[in-house]
């Protein structure tokens, strides 16, 4: 198995889910109950929780979060580790690519990879 697959199936942790309590927006109130639940997940099974309440429809699930107390601060909790793996994943690929020499220029589909001391110019 490849570090990305363990990535994948460890538990994120508690460090990472009490980061993920502190990185809610003011008037979020995680609970500690949640935190712990959330430190057991792994990132599968994060992504799968979300995806399950994604796959309910935006007006269902703004519903249950408004009957339910703690669901949308879960929600936003459970993203957090989420989107810090996948900064973290940009994060190496960018530095991989200075090692290379090059660097990125522009972004998204039309970006392009210039070799360090080239002359071109965006124009």
């Amino acid at each position: 198995m490849g570090d990305d697959d363990d990535e994948l199936i460890r538990p994120v942790g508690a460090e990472a889910a009490a980061h993920a309590a502190s990185l809610l927006p003011p008037g979020a109130r995680p609970s500690a109950t949640v935190t712990a639940y959330l430190a057991g997940l792994s990132r599968r099974q994060l992504r799968e929780m979300l995806g399950a309440l994604g796959r309910e429809g935006p007006r269902i699930l703004e519903q249950a979060m408004r009957e339910y107390a703690g669901l949308a601060t879960l929600v936003e909790q459970a993203r957090v580790p989420l989107n810090m793996r996948a900064a973290s994943v940009r994060d190496a690929a960018a530095a991989k690519g200075r090692r290379n020499g090059s660097r990125e220029i522009g972004s998204g589909p039309a970006s392009r990879r210039i070799p360090r001391g080239s002359r071109h110019c965006r124009g």
